[in-house]
């Protein structure tokens, strides 16, 4: 992946949040193009696909922790991002939807394509991104192409050079799709064959669960197949061909991992190393008190699939990552509690934080709008929209 793309992609996403109070905005379309949003504006070339609906997890404790941690890897993104926070005045909690995010193309890997669904007016998220992108050196090129206008943000490198380029257009008004190249943009955009007429791409998305806060499905990359067959010790008969899986984080962590593999035989033989690979990492992970939690890990093989799934309560889910950090800093936990924090130092833990309980999500549902105009793509449906 290119080295500045990141850095324009969260710009783009975050500026999504600049219209709040705003109507959709039509009028800088020079004439009518056909509306793409959601699934409908992933090509059917791609390997990956990843889905968040960011209303869902938002407020979730785990994905405020992992911010918080890439902010302090990158002191510099954490800077650039609240500029444009500020500067642009958004709140991409309110107005952010949907994102999926879409990687490789046939065998390019080195594509990527952002489809954000949202409520924001094209000139804001122009002038927020050209205005960012000016303060760093940058620049924002317009380009008509069959009536739809196209943006490639350019970022500069070291030295005053021109660095990533990324391009971007609204796929509707409620759709901002960015991609790493004009062509890529262009299929995007465009009638020629999407992700949910593919098979097995399509069923292996279905199967997600893109309902769940964060999905995912893809084809195993050709490397990671070979060495799957190397720790199996060459007792399956191929290599796994796909994934998908989800990831729910509303009262805690509910995991689901699926592996297609070549035949029901392999699905078994995989289940049956997966265990015992389960029961050493319990064993070595009792230093930290964490043996029990690896122990809840289940394995399942149901014909060609082999499933992993973990659930952890909001409170499992604190102490697990506490005690984590403690073997990160060297020290050793144990199966009383010793690798807790008292909390204070990554502010509010789940247990702070009200639970969710139904009149709540009731009423988070009725104050969001329809999300038949912004979803992330349905299970069956994508070219209508639909929302999971």
């Amino acid at each position: 992946m290119k080295s500045h793309l990141p850095v324009l992609a969260v710009a783009l996403c975050l500026t999504v949040g600049a219209c709040k109070d705003k109507r959709p905005d039509t009028e800088t379309k020079a004439k009518a193009v056909p509306a793409r949003t959601g699934l409908d504006a992933v090509p059917a070339s791609v390997r990956v696909v990843l889905g968040i609906d960011v209303q869902e997890v938002a407020g979730s404790w785990l994905v405020e922790r992992a911010v918080q941690q890439m902010f302090l890897r990158d002191p510099g993104l954490e800077a650039r991002v609240q500029r444009l926070v500020k500067a642009c005045r958004l709140r991409p909690a309110d107005d952010l939807y949907h994102l999926l995010i879409a990687l490789g193309a046939d065998d390019d890997v080195d594509e990527a394509l952002l489809v954000a669904t949202g409520v924001f007016s094209e000139p804001d998220v122009a002038t927020c991104v050209e205005h960012s992108l000016t303060e760093d050196g940058g620049v924002l090129a317009r380009v008509e192409v069959g009536g739809r206008r196209l943006y490639r943000a350019d970022g500069r490198a070291g030295g005053g050079e021109v660095g990533d380029s990324l391009w971007f257009t609204f796929g509707d008004p409620t759709t901002l799709i960015a991609a790493t190249s004009q062509e890529w943009l262009l299929q995007a955009v465009g009638d020629g064959p999407k992700v949910m007429g593919a098979k097995p791409m399509a069923t292996w998305i279905e199967r997600a669960e893109p309902e769940a806060g964060i999905w995912a499905a893809g084809v195993v990359d050709g490397r990671i197949g070979a060495d799957l067959v190397e720790v199996s010790r060459d007792q399956i008969s191929a290599p796994p061909v796909g994934m998908y899986g989800h990831l729910r984080l509303r009262h805690g962590l509910a995991f689901e991992l699926a592996a297609v593999t070549a035949s029901p035989a392999d699905a078994k033989i995989l289940a049956e190393q997966a265990r015992a690979q389960i029961g050493i990492g319990a064993l070595a992970m009792q230093r930290y008190g964490l043996g029990p939690v690896v122990s809840r890990l289940q394995v399942e093989a149901a014909d060609e699939i082999l499933y992993l799934r973990l659930e952890l309560s909001k409170e499992e889910l604190r102490d697990v990552l506490s005690r984590l950090d403690t073997a990160g800093a060297g020290g050793v936990g144990d199966g009383d509690g010793a690798g807790r924090d008292d909390g204070d130092s990554d502010g509010a833990g789940p247990e702070d934080q009200p639970d969710d309980g139904p009149d709540d999500e009731a009423e988070s549902a009725a104050a969001r709008p329809p999300k038949g105009a912004a979803a992330s793509g349905s299970r069956t449906g994508a070219a209508t929209g639909a929302t999971p």
